[in-house]
């Protein structure tokens, strides 16, 4: 066996080749890092894909073959860094992406409990930020809002998007698991309320001419009166 993850694990040129019985073996990587053509040739009727996007060739899947792609939101690391704590970090988050792939998890970068409270938390807080939104697009017909920037995101869950999209921004970790009450209260704690402040004239002037300034609007007091109100 050890033979056999010391070839897996020989990426050239960083690692050299393994040899097994006179043969020199490359990490599987270099020919597909998801070889679906070869598991239905040995009689797979239905796949389980973990996509690292790790080094070497990733062949499209052309099998047919039902699919439940495992792929995650954030970088895992350099693949030669090994690191006991990235390590922990990356199966965690990996076991957050396996529960998600089948519907057992909500959200897309963190991992949101799909209960019925946790749920009902998204529903409010998705009609608020709708509501705030709105707002600013009368307010501020020319400016970007971020129900418009997050179409450009990778954030497939439209109710947890935003508070997604803020917590990335301000560095809540990825690895704990979360319910929707919890997230937002991750993100109050980490965020700069001064930064958050400045924004807060774009949410009470009535008509603007010009296009105001800085990232996307973020509805700053709404999430702290939401979270308040929980």
């Amino acid at each position: 066996m050890k033979d056999y993850l010391l070839a897996s694990a020989a990426c050239f040129p960083a690692l050299r080749a393994h040899t097994i019985d006179g043969v020199s073996y490359l990490d599987g990587g270099y020919r597909d890092n998801m070889p679906t053509a070869l598991a239905q040739k040995m009689g797979a009727e239905e796949l389980v894909c973990v996509d690292l996007e790790g080094v070497g060739i990733t062949r499209p899947n052309r099998t047919g073959l039902p699919t439940t792609l495992i792929r995650s939101y954030w970088e895992l690391g350099d693949i030669l860094h090994f690191e006991p704590a990235t390590a922990r970090r990356n199966i965690e988050l990996g076991y957050h992406d396996t529960l998600r792939a089948f519907g057992r998890l909500r959200g897309c970068a963190y991992a949101v409990d799909s209960g019925a409270e946790s749920s009902a938390d998204a529903a409010a807080f998705h009609a608020a930020f709708e509501a705030v939104q709105k707002d600013m697009r009368e307010k501020h017909p020319s400016t970007l809002t971020a129900d418009a920037a997050l179409l450009l995101a990778k954030l497939s869950d439209a109710e947890l998007a935003p508070l997604e999209a803020v917590a990335e921004d301000v560095g809540v970790d990825p690895a704990p698991y979360y319910t929707t009450r919890t997230l937002g209260e991750a993100f109050l704690a980490k965020c700069d309320f001064e930064r958050l402040r400045s924004f807060e004239p774009l949410f009470e002037v009535k008509q603007a001419r010009r296009r105001p300034h800085g990232p996307l609007c973020c509805p700053t007091p709404f999430c702290r009166h939401w979270s308040a109100g929980r």
